[in-house]
């Protein structure tokens, strides 16, 4: 299915990595690929995860030019376990969800103390988020 996907979009650079992006290495369960998850009938299956520093480290990346996440709520996670490679990151699109106490204001607060200036959209429980490293 992956590789009917990227023949279908002439794609060839393209690395597949079966991992879910955490905040921590180990396992969790998640909609599996192609479910209806927002439809919330979505059967969950194990899954690996890996954080961002292990999967830079992992694939010799020394910088991301783009992160794009939708990850569902688990950013609160995954961006503060990133924050040692955050300076090598140029730009973040992505979801956010209002989530433990996090607001749109604080994500952008804390991006913008690591760097970035942000540009952000919020709804009653999620919204989406544009940061760019300031030159």
């Amino acid at each position: 299915m992956i590789d009917h996907q990227a023949r279908l979009n002439g794609v060839e650079n393209i690395t597949w990595i079966c991992a879910a992006l955490s905040g921590s290495q180990g396992e969790a369960a998640a909609a599996g690929a192609g479910s209806p998850y927002a439809r919330g009938s979505a059967a969950l299956e194990r899954v690996q995860t890996t954080t961002l520093p292990r999967l830079m480290a992992d694939h010799g990346l020394d910088r991301i030019d783009l992160l794009k996440m939708d990850c569902e709520g688990a950013e609160w996670d995954i961006l503060p376990a990133a924050e040692d490679v955050l300076p090598r990151v140029r730009q973040i699109c992505m979801e956010f969800h209002c989530d433990r106490g996090w607001t749109a204001e604080k994500l952008a607060d804390w991006l913008e103390k690591r760097g970035f200036e942000v540009l952000h959209t919020r709804g009653t429980w999620n919204g989406l988020l544009w940061a760019r490293r300031v030159v």
